[in-house]
This record gives structure tokens, sequence and C-alpha cells, in this order.
């Protein structure tokens, strides 16, 4: 919940093979306090390449600002692809904060 993990939740995964994935923007689509505005100025000011936006099935706008920023993001030249897609190939590590780097051989 609120994007919290622990060394400890990171450490369990990793023992079980897996590996915690976080987002890097939250739309906030899911406070009652958010307008359909804020969500999508919020994302389209933060958001970069690479970045995971956290949105909420629940969100009183998710689905009018995502009717807005898809076709912005693709019209900007980006693809929308899944975390699966996104993960580095070759030889990585993952670092204390679950960030993902190429290892120099």
């Amino acid at each position: 919940p609120s994007g919290y993990s622990s060394q400890r939740d990171r450490a369990i995964a990793r023992a079980l093979g897996q590996e915690v994935i976080k987002w890097t923007i939250d739309s906030r689509d899911g406070f009652q306090d958010s307008t359909l505005n804020t969500v999508i100025k919020r994302v389209e000011n933060n958001a970069q390449s690479g970045d995971i936006i956290l949105m909420h099935v629940y969100g009183k706008h998710t689905i009018t600002a995502l009717e807005t920023l898809l076709p912005y993001y693709i019209g900007q030249g980006y693809e929308l692809v899944t975390v699966s897609d996104m993960l580095l190939e070759g030889k990585t590590a993952i670092d204390t904060d679950g960030i993902q780097h190429l290892v120099q051989e």
C-alpha cells in the first residue's frame, strides 16, 4: 500500500526468485479530492520515458484521464509496453532500491 516496500520485502521476493517492481509516478486518480484536470496534469507534467504510471481501477477519473493521456503519449512517439518489456536484457543486477542496471563485465 502507498508504494511502500522495505529491504525485508525485497529480500523475501528475491529469495523466492522474484523482484519488487514499483511505479514511478502516482497519478493520484484514486484520491477523492483529485479532479480530472489534476490527474491529467500530474501525469503530463512528470512522466518521462521508462516511467511506470500508477492508476487505479476504482479512480473516479481514471478512464477519462486515460482517454486523454494515451493518445497524447502515443502522439508524442511513446510506446506503451508491459513491465516485462521494460526489463533490461543481458547481465543485470538489481540495487537495494529495486532498480535494474546493466552490469559491466
